[in-house]
């Protein structure tokens, strides 16, 4: 059937505004901005609004109501009537969106209001915080790091006292003790003093040395030759004897640490050093030779000679206490930090910028002379010097040993380490001695000694003394 027309227009359902024959309004098709979206964009469009809100359902019918779309038009998917674009409904997303960010401003606004009101109610009060009763039952509580730093704090005062107390104790038990027990403890501070030294450069640095008993031996000759040949008093040729023993201490270092020798190569040069000073010892006849060096005993304190065994306790005691002084000040100091990074790891160090090669020769220089002025206290106690026994590798070994045993690289553990080891080995020598006399028995001892503690206790006395202290604290 043909379509109606309008008079002078095309046909009447092309025409926006047509009408049918009865007079009731065309429903033209509305323009692309104008559609309403299809059902399955709107159920979508919708699903995803009630996610957002859970009063979309009624949102959506106040929507329609009152625009007047609760019609069958959406729902059957046909076009709605055309209305004006000033009373055209805006899209359901559109009005979820905004009521949803407003909503959310709101109650921004009232936590805002309720926090301010409650700071100023509870302005200067601390509020309390619940305590659960079983939680200290089920875990361990927290620890507070400064309770921690404090705890360290702590400690190093008492061991400071402790220190201080031990030194009163010291400085007044040879009063009450014999003779013999007054030289084993000349002996016992006289090695705490060597390991000491030694500890500088094989504890911190980490550089082993097995050639100390060299810097002994040019020390020991140095001040008796001066002494003897010279008139030098012993007091100024125990420093001309480490001076001497730190220039020797310079050129191994020099020849170890510029050629980059660790580990076992450095310990070798310094054992091939040590047996070229005893060889050229006993084959240079002006200091002695094979036959050694013997110191007149006169009694002179000014030659460093007493008549009492107390003189020679008291100045060891000081000799040690020096030695332990220089390795605190070495450890609180920028070059003990940098020794120990040495010791840990060379090749990080200087990455990082740490000039190892400096910091490893001042080790050794300080080291040597320390173990040279050991050396003067060593001729002038014993009064007589052979080259097999001060060159020797078995006085090294007494040297190293004793900062092993205690824990090397630590401040005290030369000093614990010769009163476990200077004590043991007088023993050891007496009873062998009344039994048929051993030599050297004593260095067995030292073995079987250093075997337990490297099985056990890798680290050495001191710090398992502090682990074992710390358990009993906690």
């Amino acid at each position: 059937m043909a379509r109606a027309r309008v008079p002078g227009r095309g046909p009447a359902g092309d025409v926006p505004g047509g009408h049918r024959p009865d007079g009731r309004a065309l429903a033209l098709p509305l323009p692309q901005r104008s559609r309403p979206p299809d059902a399955g964009r709107r159920r979508q469009r919708l699903r995803c609004a009630r996610h957002r809100d859970r009063r979309a359902p009624r949102l959506r019918g106040r929507v329609r109501g009152g625009c007047g779309l609760r019609g069958r038009g959406w729902r059957a998917g046909r076009p709605a009537a055309a209305l004006p674009a000033a009373h055209r409904p805006p899209a359901l997303g559109d009005v979820l969106q905004h009521r949803h960010h407003r909503r959310d401003g709101q109650r921004a606004r009232r936590v805002r209001g309720r926090a301010d009101r409650l700071g100023r109610g509870v302005a200067g009060r601390r509020v309390p915080q619940p305590v659960d009763e079983g939680a200290g039952e089920l875990r361990a509580p927290r620890r507070d790091p400064s309770r921690q730093a404090g705890g360290h704090l702590r400690q190093a005062r008492d061991l400071k006292y402790l220190a201080a107390l031990a030194v009163v104790v010291l400085l007044a038990l040879p009063l009450v003790l014999s003779s013999y027990l007054v030289t084993v403890f000349v002996l016992i501070f006289f090695y705490a003093y060597l390991g000491q030294a030694w500890n500088i450069v094989g504890g911190y640095a980490g550089q082993l040395s097995a050639g100390h008993a060299a810097f002994v031996g040019v020390g020991a000759y140095t001040a008796a030759v001066l002494s003897l040949s010279a008139g030098l008093t012993p007091w100024v040729g125990m420093f001309v004897g480490g001076a001497l023993a730190a220039v020797l201490g310079a050129f191994i270092g020099f020849l170890g640490f510029r050629f980059g020798l660790r580990g076992f190569y450095f310990v070798l040069l310094t054992v091939a050093f040590a047996e070229m000073c005893r060889i050229v010892a006993n084959n240079v006849e002006a200091i002695g030779g094979a036959v050694g060096l013997y110191i007149t005993f006169t009694g002179n304190p000014r030659q460093f000679q007493f008549q009492d065994t107390r003189a020679y306790y008291y100045i060891a005691l000081g000799l040690m206490i020096a030695a332990t002084a220089v390795a605190a000040a070495i450890e609180r100091r920028r070059f003990g930090v940098y020794l120990s990074a040495i010791r840990e790891d060379e090749g990080a160090a200087e990455a990082v910028g740490v000039p190892t090669f400096r910091y490893k020769m001042l080790a050794m220089i300080v080291s040597s002379f320390l173990t040279g002025v050991g050396g003067t206290f060593y001729a002038f106690y014993l009064f007589s010097l052979q080259p097999n026994t001060v060159f020797g590798i078995p006085l090294s070994v007494e040297i190293i040993i004793r900062p092993i045993v205690g824990g090397a690289g630590t401040l005290f553990g030369p000093v614990v380490g010769s009163f476990i080891l200077s004590p043991l080995a007088e023993l050891t020598r007496l009873y062998f001695a009344a039994g048929g006399g051993w030599a050297g028995v004593h260095l067995i001892v030292y073995g079987v000694l250093l075997v337990v503690v490297v099985l056990f206790f890798p680290q050495g006395a001191v710090p398992w003394m502090k682990r074992a202290l710390g358990r009993t604290r906690a």
